[in-house]
């Protein structure tokens, strides 16, 4: 019964949060509601997330698992962490994860005439940030060197819309840990900040943007790798694979515009 109450109560705190604005420019809007999303395809997958997210914080809530405790991070990241072996990295400090590739699609990228499984065509040059993000992290949490065309095969069919539940199973031989999402609402810079500190690993943002006079038609994700304190607020750091834009902030595509749907990470399990 407890357990119940603690789900129906984190139930309709994410449904509220739904209608919160976000910070840092992004425009108040209800994400429950079909109008918000350019595609019936957008709109669902975004209520399975929120109903992923809903139950995933709902087991934490019942097991009081999150504590904002220091948390040393040479056992976790072993050989990855070069230089710091056995310092601990509190709360309060700026954290940038040692992801030492950035997978860019454009330019002379060997991959970027490749085309996405399951995509009627398109490159990874014109619509691989999300593969490419997936091949940074992957290469991150394995120890190992991934190229985006490398996940694209393993993706199959599935790489254009890239199934990110799926990738915690054996299915795609990715098993990257349990597929944690990162809450939405006012607090979003400080929940992904959380999520990278307490897991030790990247988190995904996805973005929507304008096309023409079509609101939140186009779509982009990047690798959110670490951040920088400036007061009480947090600059998150980011690996980008657009090769024209070539931003290192979250806060530069906010200020372009930019709308954030989601973020996730993989957790160990």
């Amino acid at each position: 019964m407890k357990k119940l109450l603690s789900m129906l109560l984190v139930l309709s705190i994410m449904v509220s949060m739904s209608s919160l604005s976000f910070a840092d420019g992004v425009e108040e809007m209800d994400l429950t509601k079909r109008s918000s999303w350019a595609s019936d395809a957008d709109y669902e997958e975004h209520m399975e997330l929120l109903k992923l997210t809903e139950e995933y914080y709902a087991e934490q809530a019942a097991k009081n698992a999150e504590q904002d405790t220091e948390v040393s991070t040479s056992p976790k990241l072993g050989a990855q962490w070069d230089g710091s072996d056995g310092r601990t990295i509190r709360e309060k400090d700026d954290l940038e994860l040692p992801v030492d590739i950035l997978y860019q699609n454009g330019g002379n990228a060997p991959w970027r005439n490749a085309i996405i499984g399951g995509s009627g065509g398109l490159t990874i040059g014109k619509a691989g940030c999300a593969l490419s993000s997936l091949a940074m992290f992957t290469s991150f949490v394995k120890f190992s060197s991934y190229t985006p065309d490398e996940v694209n095969n393993m993706l199959g069919d599935g790489a254009y819309k890239v199934p990110w539940t799926g990738l915690q199973y054996d299915k795609y031989e990715f098993n990257l840990g349990k597929f944690t999402p990162v809450k939405l609402g006012r607090k979003l810079k400080h929940n992904i900040r959380k999520r990278i500190f307490k897991s030790q690993r990247p988190v995904f943002v996805k973005m929507s943007y304008r096309i023409g006079n079509e609101e939140n038609a186009g779509k982009h994700y990047v690798l959110a790798t670490g951040y920088k304190w400036n007061g009480n607020d947090v600059t998150i750091l980011i690996k980008d694979s657009d090769y024209y834009t070539r931003h290192t902030t979250l806060q530069q595509y906010l200020d372009d515009g930019y709308k954030i749907r989601g973020a996730h990470t993989f957790i160990r399990n």
